[in-house]
Protein backbone atom coordinates (compact mmCIF):
# COMPACT_ATOMS: atom_id res chain seq x y z
CA UNK A 1 0.00 0.00 0.00
CA UNK A 2 2.97 2.29 0.84
CA UNK A 3 4.77 1.40 -2.72
CA UNK A 4 1.31 1.80 -4.96
CA UNK A 5 -0.31 4.70 -3.08
CA UNK A 6 2.71 7.00 -1.72
CA UNK A 7 5.16 6.17 -4.74
CA UNK A 8 3.53 4.93 -7.98
CA UNK A 9 0.50 7.13 -7.54
CA UNK A 10 1.60 10.00 -5.63
CA UNK A 11 4.99 10.21 -6.99
CA UNK A 12 6.68 11.46 -3.48
CA UNK A 13 9.05 9.77 -2.89
CA UNK A 14 12.19 7.83 -5.07
CA UNK A 15 11.74 4.84 -2.77
CA UNK A 16 9.36 3.93 0.39
CA UNK A 17 9.29 0.36 2.23
CA UNK A 18 8.61 -0.72 5.48
CA UNK A 19 10.19 -3.38 8.29
CA UNK A 20 8.37 -4.96 11.21
CA UNK A 21 9.70 -6.84 14.16
CA UNK A 22 8.75 -8.73 17.51
CA UNK A 23 10.73 -8.28 20.17
CA UNK A 24 10.36 -11.13 23.49
CA UNK A 25 13.02 -9.37 25.64
CA UNK A 26 12.64 -7.90 28.00
CA UNK A 27 9.08 -8.10 27.58
CA UNK A 28 7.17 -8.99 24.29
CA UNK A 29 6.99 -5.15 22.10
CA UNK A 30 6.42 -4.22 18.15
CA UNK A 31 8.27 -2.49 15.90
CA UNK A 32 7.33 -0.92 12.91
CA UNK A 33 9.87 1.23 10.46
CA UNK A 34 8.98 2.61 7.56
CA UNK A 35 11.42 4.33 5.50
CA UNK A 36 11.32 6.35 2.67
CA UNK A 37 13.98 8.48 0.54
CA UNK A 38 12.38 11.67 -0.94
CA UNK A 39 12.96 15.11 -1.30
CA UNK A 40 13.02 16.92 1.90
CA UNK A 41 10.32 19.34 1.35
CA UNK A 42 7.67 16.52 0.59
CA UNK A 43 8.20 14.89 3.90
CA UNK A 44 4.97 16.58 5.63
CA UNK A 45 2.59 15.70 3.44
CA UNK A 46 4.24 11.80 3.15
CA UNK A 47 3.76 11.62 6.56
CA UNK A 48 0.39 12.70 6.30
CA UNK A 49 -0.02 10.27 3.65
CA UNK A 50 1.28 7.49 5.67
CA UNK A 51 -0.85 8.23 8.53
CA UNK A 52 -3.89 7.57 6.06
CA UNK A 53 -2.29 4.17 5.31
CA UNK A 54 -2.33 3.45 8.76
CA UNK A 55 -5.44 4.35 8.80
CA UNK A 56 -7.02 2.39 6.16
CA UNK A 57 -4.91 -0.66 7.71
CA UNK A 58 -7.15 0.47 11.22
CA UNK A 59 -10.16 -0.20 9.37
CA UNK A 60 -9.73 -3.14 6.89
CA UNK A 61 -10.10 -0.21 3.98
CA UNK A 62 -8.45 -1.75 1.42
CA UNK A 63 -8.84 -4.67 -1.61
CA UNK A 64 -8.89 -8.22 -0.36
CA UNK A 65 -5.62 -8.94 -3.20
CA UNK A 66 -3.35 -6.52 -0.95
CA UNK A 67 -3.08 -9.55 1.55
CA UNK A 68 -2.85 -12.46 -0.91
CA UNK A 69 0.22 -10.34 -2.60
CA UNK A 70 2.04 -9.40 0.90
CA UNK A 71 1.78 -13.30 1.70
CA UNK A 72 3.14 -14.50 -1.58
CA UNK A 73 6.14 -11.93 -0.92
CA UNK A 74 6.71 -12.75 2.63
CA UNK A 75 6.48 -16.56 1.59
CA UNK A 76 9.64 -15.80 -1.01
CA UNK A 77 10.86 -13.75 0.79
CA UNK A 78 11.37 -16.68 3.72
CA UNK A 79 12.36 -18.89 1.41
CA UNK A 80 14.97 -16.68 0.31
CA UNK A 81 15.80 -15.92 4.27
CA UNK A 82 16.48 -19.25 4.91
CA UNK A 83 19.59 -19.68 2.62
CA UNK A 84 21.22 -16.96 4.80
CA UNK A 85 23.89 -17.33 7.84
CA UNK A 86 22.53 -14.01 9.03
CA UNK A 87 19.36 -15.55 9.16
CA UNK A 88 20.41 -18.66 10.56
CA UNK A 89 22.58 -16.64 13.41
CA UNK A 90 19.53 -14.62 14.22
CA UNK A 91 17.50 -17.33 14.80
CA UNK A 92 20.08 -18.93 17.64
CA UNK A 93 20.03 -15.75 19.17
CA UNK A 94 16.30 -16.10 19.31
CA UNK A 95 16.27 -19.51 20.64
CA UNK A 96 19.70 -18.16 23.37
CA UNK A 97 18.26 -15.02 24.58
CA UNK A 98 14.49 -15.15 23.98
CA UNK A 99 13.43 -18.72 24.70
CA UNK A 100 11.96 -19.09 21.32
CA UNK A 101 11.67 -22.30 19.61
CA UNK A 102 14.01 -23.55 16.66
CA UNK A 103 11.20 -25.00 14.85
CA UNK A 104 10.01 -21.45 13.91
CA UNK A 105 12.54 -21.30 11.20
CA UNK A 106 10.66 -23.95 10.15
CA UNK A 107 7.27 -22.75 10.01
CA UNK A 108 7.58 -19.07 8.11
CA UNK A 109 5.97 -20.28 4.78
CA UNK A 110 3.36 -21.84 6.77
CA UNK A 111 2.93 -19.09 8.90
CA UNK A 112 2.36 -16.27 6.58
CA UNK A 113 -0.31 -18.33 5.23
CA UNK A 114 -2.01 -18.24 7.68
CA UNK A 115 -2.33 -14.74 8.22
CA UNK A 116 -5.98 -13.23 7.95
CA UNK A 117 -7.37 -9.29 7.94
CA UNK A 118 -8.39 -9.59 11.65
CA UNK A 119 -4.50 -10.23 12.68
CA UNK A 120 -3.07 -7.47 10.54
CA UNK A 121 -5.59 -5.36 12.15
CA UNK A 122 -4.64 -5.93 15.45
CA UNK A 123 -1.03 -5.49 14.56
CA UNK A 124 -1.58 -1.91 13.09
CA UNK A 125 -3.42 -1.10 16.43
CA UNK A 126 -0.85 -2.52 19.03
CA UNK A 127 1.83 -0.27 16.79
CA UNK A 128 -0.07 2.58 15.91
CA UNK A 129 -1.54 4.24 18.77
CA UNK A 130 -1.16 7.50 19.69
CA UNK A 131 2.12 7.18 21.23
CA UNK A 132 4.05 5.93 17.88
CA UNK A 133 6.77 9.10 16.67
CA UNK A 134 7.26 10.29 13.81
CA UNK A 135 11.12 11.27 12.45
CA UNK A 136 12.92 12.17 9.63
CA UNK A 137 16.79 12.50 9.08
CA UNK A 138 17.63 14.93 6.77
CA UNK A 139 21.24 14.67 4.92
CA UNK A 140 23.75 17.25 5.64
CA UNK A 141 25.95 16.14 2.63
CA UNK A 142 26.75 19.60 0.65
CA UNK A 143 27.66 18.59 -2.76
CA UNK A 144 28.60 21.30 -5.86
CA UNK A 145 30.13 21.35 -9.76
CA UNK A 146 33.35 21.61 -9.99
CA UNK A 147 35.52 22.07 -12.57
CA UNK A 148 37.99 19.23 -14.34
CA UNK A 149 40.13 20.30 -17.20
CA UNK A 150 38.29 23.94 -18.10
CA UNK A 151 34.57 21.41 -18.12
CA UNK A 152 31.90 20.88 -15.43
CA UNK A 153 30.47 17.46 -17.10
CA UNK A 154 32.88 14.97 -18.94
CA UNK A 155 30.23 14.09 -21.35
CA UNK A 156 26.96 14.74 -21.94
CA UNK A 157 25.55 12.70 -19.18
CA UNK A 158 28.90 12.84 -16.56
CA UNK A 159 29.45 15.53 -14.25
CA UNK A 160 32.70 16.51 -12.24
CA UNK A 161 31.14 17.57 -8.30
CA UNK A 162 32.41 17.57 -4.76
CA UNK A 163 30.95 15.91 -2.13
CA UNK A 164 31.68 17.44 0.99
CA UNK A 165 34.61 18.07 -0.40
CA UNK A 166 35.88 15.06 -1.58
CA UNK A 167 35.98 14.64 -5.43
CA UNK A 168 33.84 12.54 -7.55
CA UNK A 169 31.32 12.40 -10.46
CA UNK A 170 27.40 12.51 -10.89
CA UNK A 171 25.70 10.16 -13.03
CA UNK A 172 22.57 11.86 -14.45
CA UNK A 173 19.42 9.99 -14.13
CA UNK A 174 17.17 8.84 -17.06
CA UNK A 175 19.68 10.00 -19.65
CA UNK A 176 22.29 8.69 -22.12
CA UNK A 177 24.40 10.44 -24.48
CA UNK A 178 26.55 9.68 -27.07
CA UNK A 179 30.02 8.19 -25.90
CA UNK A 180 32.90 10.09 -26.01
CA UNK A 181 36.17 7.83 -24.41
CA UNK A 182 34.92 4.89 -26.95
CA UNK A 183 32.91 5.96 -29.54
CA UNK A 184 32.20 3.25 -31.69
CA UNK A 185 31.97 5.77 -35.08
CA UNK A 186 32.94 8.93 -35.52
CA UNK A 187 29.04 9.88 -35.91
CA UNK A 188 29.13 9.32 -31.94
CA UNK A 189 31.72 11.20 -31.27
CA UNK A 190 30.69 14.21 -32.65
CA UNK A 191 27.26 14.08 -30.71
CA UNK A 192 28.85 13.43 -27.65
CA UNK A 193 30.86 16.46 -27.78
CA UNK A 194 27.80 18.08 -29.13
CA UNK A 195 26.13 17.11 -25.84
CA UNK A 196 28.91 17.74 -23.45
CA UNK A 197 28.93 21.70 -25.27
CA UNK A 198 25.48 21.82 -24.83
CA UNK A 199 25.41 20.79 -21.01
CA UNK A 200 28.28 22.86 -20.19
CA UNK A 201 26.68 26.02 -21.74
CA UNK A 202 23.83 25.49 -19.83
CA UNK A 203 25.85 25.13 -16.66
CA UNK A 204 27.59 27.87 -17.26
CA UNK A 205 24.85 30.18 -17.88
CA UNK A 206 22.27 28.95 -14.99
CA UNK A 207 21.62 31.29 -12.36
CA UNK A 208 20.04 28.45 -10.05
CA UNK A 209 21.75 24.89 -10.16
CA UNK A 210 20.63 22.02 -7.51
CA UNK A 211 20.61 18.08 -7.12
CA UNK A 212 18.37 15.38 -6.31
CA UNK A 213 20.03 12.24 -5.31
CA UNK A 214 19.77 9.83 -3.04
CA UNK A 215 23.50 9.30 -3.07
CA UNK A 216 23.40 5.58 -4.55
CA UNK A 217 25.90 4.86 -6.82
CA UNK A 218 26.74 2.98 -10.07
CA UNK A 219 28.83 0.56 -11.05
CA UNK A 220 31.80 2.93 -11.54
CA UNK A 221 31.14 4.90 -8.46
CA UNK A 222 29.43 7.82 -9.63
CA UNK A 223 26.27 9.43 -7.98
CA UNK A 224 23.17 8.74 -9.64
CA UNK A 225 21.43 12.29 -9.97
CA UNK A 226 19.04 14.22 -10.87
CA UNK A 227 20.55 17.80 -12.12
CA UNK A 228 18.40 20.91 -11.82
CA UNK A 229 19.00 24.18 -13.63
CA UNK A 230 17.04 27.30 -13.27
CA UNK A 231 14.02 24.88 -12.18
CA UNK A 232 14.06 22.31 -14.73
CA UNK A 233 15.72 18.99 -14.94
CA UNK A 234 18.46 18.75 -16.97
CA UNK A 235 18.25 15.40 -18.39
CA UNK A 236 14.55 16.12 -19.45
CA UNK A 237 15.94 18.96 -21.58
CA UNK A 238 19.02 17.53 -22.78
CA UNK A 239 16.54 14.75 -24.18
CA UNK A 240 13.63 17.43 -25.54
CA UNK A 241 16.58 18.90 -27.77
CA UNK A 242 17.68 15.93 -29.06
CA UNK A 243 21.21 15.86 -27.73
CA UNK A 244 20.81 12.44 -25.54
CA UNK A 245 17.89 9.78 -25.09
CA UNK A 246 16.11 8.67 -21.60
CA UNK A 247 17.89 5.67 -20.49
CA UNK A 248 17.02 2.17 -21.19
CA UNK A 249 19.73 -0.62 -19.91
CA UNK A 250 17.75 -3.44 -22.28
CA UNK A 251 17.73 -0.99 -25.22
CA UNK A 252 20.72 0.88 -25.76
CA UNK A 253 20.80 3.44 -28.35
CA UNK A 254 23.13 2.67 -31.30
CA UNK A 255 24.19 6.33 -32.09
CA UNK A 256 26.07 4.88 -35.77
CA UNK A 257 22.92 4.44 -37.73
Amino acid sequence: MLFENIREEQELVYSIGAAFTINHYPKPYYNLLIYFKSDPKNNEIIFKKIDEVIQNLKNNNYPDHYIEDAKLNRVNKAKELKQSNSFLAMALSSYLFENQPLTTITQLESSAELVKAHHIQYYINEIANDNYIQASLLPSVKINLRKYKDQYCYDGDTCYVTVDGANTKIRLLELDTPEISKPKCEAELELGLIARDYLNNLIAKAATIEFKTDYEEDYFGRILAHLIIDGEDVSAKIVNNNVGVVYDRNNKKDWCT
